[in-house]
């Protein structure tokens, strides 16, 4: 059997109040509703560096090389759930794993579920260990709440809470003053382009483009199946976020992936991709809009 020890952060994120949701939209709109989301919580994994090892189809367990690449990529995460119907928490822990037969295993892998069975829907639940290995500039953001005895551990275990912007207020109660200063240079600066035939538009964070046969759009596709307001583009904290609004749907390859359909609903973009309207990637005259993602991490000058 073949090991690879490696330290790492782990990330464990889990679909939450599952129940009310099954309830609320019936099975199959809630397993398409969170079948979704893990897709676009797993493009984020990935456009932070990180690696998926496995899900369950409700769950993610990921590892990131650095802790800041974590906590950008969770944060990421909690946004996206905020904006659905579908909610999820998360716990991160960060120590020594084996990778064998494409699994984790170690001690640091069995702590971060215990972290995610201790957050409130909407949050962030992190070990110090995670938080000693934070940037300055990232470690001002989560909060101390204390300490607390975890199985298997002999010693109660100092932990980190963060939740969702737009989750208005953070579900666990802070049990230490912080400087309530949420740092500037916590997301990576983004920049999208989009290119069709001679068209190249360029948006960045907290800008949108749409993209349709409408001269009223950003980017213009005057193919006559391709409808007026096709889709569109967001980027809204360092997450760029593609949403098709058409009748003919939408399919997004990228790269080095198969392709994406979209009908009325979204996903994340992440790295370089094909965005094709209207028309299967299989069929020769598929209008297609190429785009290009490009980050630059906190403290680095955009390209």
């Amino acid at each position: 059997m073949s090991k690879d020890k490696k330290t790492l952060a782990i990330l464990f994120a889990d679909v939450c109040e599952s129940t009310p949701l099954y309830e609320r939209v019936g099975d199959d709109e809630g397993l398409r509703l969170v079948g979704e989301l893990i897709d676009a919580l797993a493009s984020i994994v990935r456009s932070n560096d990180g690696q998926v090892v496995r899900s369950k189809g409700d769950d993610l367990l990921c590892t990131f090389p650095r802790a800041d690449d974590a906590l950008w990529a969770a944060s990421q995460m909690l946004d996206q759930a905020g904006t659905g119907e579908v909610k999820i928490h998360i716990g991160i822990h960060y120590g020594p794993t084996i990778h064998a037969r494409g699994d984790i295993y170690w001690d640091a892998v069995s702590l971060a579920p215990r972290l995610l069975a201790l957050a409130n829907p909407g949050e962030l639940l992190m070990s110090e260990a995670v938080h000693a290995r934070l940037s300055d500039e990232n470690a001002t953001w989560p909060r101390l709440i204390g300490r607390q005895s975890l199985k298997g551990i002999q010693e109660p275990v100092r932990l980190f809470s963060m939740s969702s912007s737009l989750a208005g207020t953070n579900p666990v109660e802070t049990k230490m003053p912080s400087t309530g200063k949420r740092p500037k240079t916590l997301f990576p600066s983004v920049r999208l382009t989009l290119r069709f035939r001679d068209q190249e538009h360029v948006i960045g964070e907290g800008s949108k483009a749409s993209i349709g046969r409408s001269s009223s759009c950003d980017c213009v596709v005057p193919i006559e199946w391709v409808s007026r307001k096709h889709a569109s583009i967001s980027i809204k904290r360092g997450i760029a976020t593609l949403t098709d609004s058409s009748s003919s749907g939408t399919y997004v390859a990228f790269r080095g992936d198969p392709p994406v359909l979209l009908r009325r609903n979204s996903v994340a973009l992440i790295s370089s991709g094909a965005i094709y309207l209207g028309s299967s990637p299989d069929e020769p005259d598929a209008p297609v809009v190429h785009y290009q993602l490009e980050k630059s991490r906190p403290g680095e000058s955009g390209g």
